[in-house]
């Protein structure tokens, strides 16, 4: 992370908000080479990293640190999980927002009822009850979301320290869709949002085009990446320079950047 809440950084600041499994250094790789133009702060939220105990993941006091992160204000960007924890964090401090993308939060409290995020909850549920550690779990759970297993058997055991940290906190933490997603809050803002998908899930597509229409936001697809749409760096971080640099008046909905347009 670098500067505090109180930087005399002459750039405009924005905060990159990680999910799970990654913190976050190693989440916004792709993005340091937005630094030159802009002071990122990148926290690791709590139970993540390689300092500190064990903590289980909790958006809802992650919200509390990054909203303190905003300073005067800054842009505010959430990936996974921690696209839970920046809504909850903007909804704290809306005047000090000056834009929010989010990137596939996995807010299936929108989208239940739907086949697909019903089984994906069930499934989820049932990988977290049948585990017997964190460390087991998180495995499964990779396997789960699409990993190659053969990829997930060449994890260590023990696991490396970030991220057996990881596996305690996303065990032991909030589940994703009981997590408080703070549309009215949001829609009331004035701030330019993104809701942003890997064009890789129709479920994740339908949280974010459902999100987007909550929140009169602008929609995009960024393909190649998956769920980690960031990870494709240019794309993404074109769509974050020109969203920090825009006049919050051009912003304009269903907006598709990347591959082909979404249909």
């Amino acid at each position: 992370m670098t500067a505090g809440p109180s930087s005399t950084d002459a750039r405009p600041r924005a905060v990159l908000v990680h999910g799970a499994v990654t913190a976050g250094r190693e989440t916004w790789q792709a993005q340091q080479e937005l630094a030159g133009e802009f002071e990122l702060l990148v926290p690791d939220r709590q139970g993540y990293g390689t300092d500190g105990p064990d903590r289980p993941d909790d958006p809802v006091a992650d919200a509390e640190t990054i909203s303190d992160l905003l300073g005067d204000g800054a842009h505010l960007v959430g990936y996974s999980m921690g696209a839970m924890a920046a809504m909850l964090a903007a909804a704290r401090r809306p005047a000090s927002v000056r834009s929010l993308v989010l990137v596939e939060p996995p807010a299936l409290d929108l989208v239940r009822g739907r086949a697909d995020a019903d089984e994906f909850v069930a499934g989820y549920e049932a990988v977290r009850a049948a585990s017997p550690d964190a460390e087991r779990f998180l495995r499964d759970f990779l396997v789960f979301f699409g990993a190659d297993p053969a990829e997930v058997a060449q994890i260590p055991e023990p696991m490396p320290e970030d991220m057996r940290r990881a596996a305690v906190a996303q065990f032991t933490g909030a589940i994703p869709w009981e997590v408080p997603t703070p549309v009215a809050e949001l829609a009331a803002t004035r701030f330019p949002v993104v809701v942003v998908s890997g064009g890789h899930s129709e479920m994740f597509d339908a949280v974010c085009d459902v999100l987007a229409d909550l929140l009169d936001a602008d929609r995009a697809v960024i393909r190649g990446g998956g769920h980690g749409v960031q990870f494709t760096g240019a794309p993404f971080n074109t769509l974050l320079r020109e969203t920090w640099t825009s006049d919050p008046g051009t912003h304009r909905r269903s907006r598709s950047t990347g591959a082909a347009p979404r249909e």
